[in-house]
């Protein structure tokens, strides 16, 4: 009985010094070293697993041929990671932004799918973390925004033959709101936007089209009205809206680009085939 409570006695010793060197190494490897260097939660429990699974699949002298099979098997889908590591990744992200005091957490599939990729190289400042696996790094994008600094903490996956892409969630500066970045669209087209829809994805292009403003006399009395109400609305944080409606070549496109320049500026067409591509949805968080 004495010798199979020593028995036990040393596992435990055992057990608790790898628990304890294991919770050293983790802390240091999370908290101390610098940030292109630390150790991810999700790889060192994957690091833990590898380990866990090949002391498990050490061969003894009762393994038959199907057992050592098995082991071998074990072994060769861990070691090739043959496994959906979809979430792994998130996690990774989740990471990241969380030692980020600065920036907070977000998930939005529509801005990273559809938005994101047609503007991300505008930023001023690209800052690299850390490398997740050969094509899949994550990145903290920096934009000026008329003066106002919003930085993106995102997943970049290029794949060899694909377009790069990101994944849906991702991290941005505390106290900002990501969506303004769509107004870096503007900027690559002289604030003249024409949105439709190339090889059922959304295509953006600068609106291309000469307009004889010669013989046009806009009703400045209308524009300042409108203006007006749109200003009104917009305190009180709603969106007006207005339907233009006329045969062909009694200035309703000119009257837009007149009334733009009294407003932000901005004009932007859009194809009847965006609504369908994107849905409803989407069109409202575009617009």
């Amino acid at each position: 009985m004495k010798e199979f409570i020593k028995l036990i006695w040393n596992k435990f010793i055992i057990e608790a010094i790898i628990f304890l060197v294991l919770c050293v190494i983790f802390l240091i490897g999370k908290y101390l070293l610098p940030e292109k260097y630390k150790i991810r939660t999700t790889k060192f429990k994957e690091f833990l697993k590898t380990v866990s699974m090949l002391f498990a699949s050490i061969p003894n002298k009762d393994d038959n041929i199907f057992m050592l099979f098995s082991k071998s098997k074990n072994i060769f889908e861990n070691l090739f990671h043959m496994e959906n590591t979809g979430i792994s990744q998130s996690f990774e992200l989740s990471d990241a932004v969380k030692t980020s005091p600065s920036h907070q957490y977000e998930i939005d599939g529509r801005f990273m799918y559809t938005f994101f990729p047609k503007f991300y190289h505008m930023a001023f400042k690209e800052e690299f973390l850390f490398q997740v696996t050969p094509e899949e790094k994550i990145v903290n994008y920096h934009f000026d925004l008329d003066g106002e600094i919003i930085s993106i903490i995102a997943m970049r996956r290029a794949f060899s033959g694909q377009e790069i892409n990101f994944l849906p969630s991702f991290g941005v500066t505390k106290g900002t709101s990501y969506k303004k970045l769509i107004n870096l669209l503007f900027k690559q087209v002289e604030n003249k936007l024409y949105l439709t829809v190339k090889n059922d994805k959304l295509d953006f292009q600068k609106l291309d089209m000469d307009f004889n403003q010669e013989n046009y006399i806009p009703n400045t009395n209308l524009i300042e009205t409108l203006r007006k109400e749109i200003d009104t609305f917009k305190h009180k944080g709603y969106q007006r809206s207005y339907i233009l409606n006329g045969p062909p070549g009694t200035g309703k496109t000119t009257f837009c680009l007149e009334m733009s320049k009294t407003c932000s500026g901005k004009i932007i067409k859009v194809d009847s085939s965006v609504f369908a591509a994107i849905g409803d949805n989407s069109s409202r968080f575009l617009f």
